[in-house]
């Protein structure tokens, strides 16, 4: 999948700059964690194929416990691709790969990337702070973001046609959800968005 524009993961991670970027630990590459495509499927599964279906068989359903205390309740599906917390579930999430072309590009790879606070007193958010006006200085904040192809792969560990299928579904839902929501920081910016 091809990044759209640019994506950063990890910025909040620590760093010797002030942001962070995940990188693989040996060769130093841009990478998208496995746990991180799990965990963006699981919810746009949730929330998109979820609520699309009247049974609830992908997404999770609202159940009322004796107590009255309300619990999101899995659909069968949804068990099946991302399991429970007594059941692992059956597709594989591997880390996404930079493609090696891309490192070695102009345009693509790493790429230096600014981001300008105008008003960091009122970002604080502390009581005795200041309304922003047109006085205060610009902050720039330099950053490393992503750009390039990345290799996004997923398996199923049931073997045959039925492994095959799941492992098709799930990688399916992770598409939508990378071209539909992006991964990382700075998704409602339009970064992390990939086709």
């Amino acid at each position: 999948m091809t990044v759209r524009g640019r994506l950063v993961i990890g910025l909040g991670t620590e760093s010797v700059l002030e942001t962070g970027l995940t990188l693989h630990h040996t060769y130093g590459t841009p990478v998208i964690p496995g746990t991180a495509l799990k965990g963006l499927a699981s919810h746009y599964c949730d929330q998109v194929w979820g609520q699309a279906d009247a049974k609830s068989e992908f997404g999770r359903e609202i159940e009322v416990l004796e107590d009255g205390k309300k619990r999101k309740r899995c659909g069968k599906y949804y068990e099946i691709l991302f399991g429970t917390t007594e059941d692992a579930g059956h597709i594989i999430f591997h880390d996404a790969w930079i493609l090696p072309e891309c490192v070695s590009g102009d345009t693509r790879g790493l790429v230096l990337d600014v981001m300008t606070p105008h008003h960091a007193d009122y970002y604080m958010a502390q009581p005795e702070s200041a309304a922003p006006t047109d006085f205060d200085d610009p902050n720039p904040v330099t950053f490393l973001s992503v750009a390039g192809d990345f290799r996004v792969a997923v398996a199923c560990d049931a073997t045959g046609e039925a492994g095959k299928k799941w492992a098709e579904r799930a990688m399916q839902l992770v598409t939508e959800a990378l071209e539909h929501w992006g991964i990382g920081g700075k998704t409602n910016s339009g970064y992390g968005r990939m086709v």
